[in-house]
């Protein structure tokens, strides 16, 4: 069964995905960030959501 409620969170939750995916790619040169690499780091059901990221140099472990 559609349900409006889950459909609206889905296409949010992907635009903001979205979002944190261009932003990440303009500083992926800096860090040497490894896109590929980007994952949730916790899975609560928290308004707030975490995300782990991986440097492919260990530049960016300091930061």
């Amino acid at each position: 069964m559609f349900c409006f409620s889950n459909f609206m969170t889905d296409i949010l939750s992907h635009a903001r995905i979205e979002q944190l995916r261009s932003w990440l790619q303009s500083i992926v040169g800096r860090y040497d960030l490894n896109l590929n690499s980007l994952a949730p780091a916790s899975a609560d059901a928290s308004f707030r959501r975490y995300f782990r990221l991986e440097s492919d140099t260990a530049y960016g472990a300091g930061y």
